[in-house]
């Protein structure tokens, strides 16, 4: 366990490295950003998701995927979201969370099968409709 306590704090995987090349609004250069990440990571995230309930190591692994994750949704897709103060905030980031979560991922790669290309365009698609819901 210390192992793993260790390479939380290091980024190890590069995670944070790949998700802090996101420009803000960008969000074809997120998405990219995102496939980048969970062609390295995503099956291993899906396995650490699978022993959350079973591995306390886990489960703190998985916070510190989660936070980081809220994070990086807040910050890429800000001018997407309405203002902190509004009561809306929360459940706005949660809807780009979900969109850009590993689960949709392994949703679209193994589950259904679709190509990368694919995946790609069902994100984007995903993240416009988000954006235009806030627009209206």
């Amino acid at each position: 366990e210390g192992l793993f306590e260790a390479a939380l704090d290091k980024d190890v995987a590069g995670i944070q490295a790949i998700k802090d090349e996101a420009v803000p609004g960008n969000i074809y250069q997120a998405v990219d950003l995102l496939l980048k990440e969970y062609k390295f990571t995503g099956d291993a995230a899906i396995r650490t998701l699978a022993l959350e309930n079973e591995l306390p190591i886990a489960g703190r692994i998985l916070d510190v995927g989660r936070k980081m994750h809220t994070q990086w949704c807040e910050r890429v897709f800000a001018k997407y979201l309405p203002s902190k103060k509004s009561k809306k905030y929360s459940t706005s980031v949660g809807a780009f969370y979900a969109a850009t979560d590993v689960y949709n991922w392994k949703l679209l790669k193994h589950d259904l099968k679709f190509s990368n290309e694919e995946i790609r365009e069902i994100l984007i698609n995903t993240l416009q409709g988000l954006i235009q819901q806030k627009n209206k």
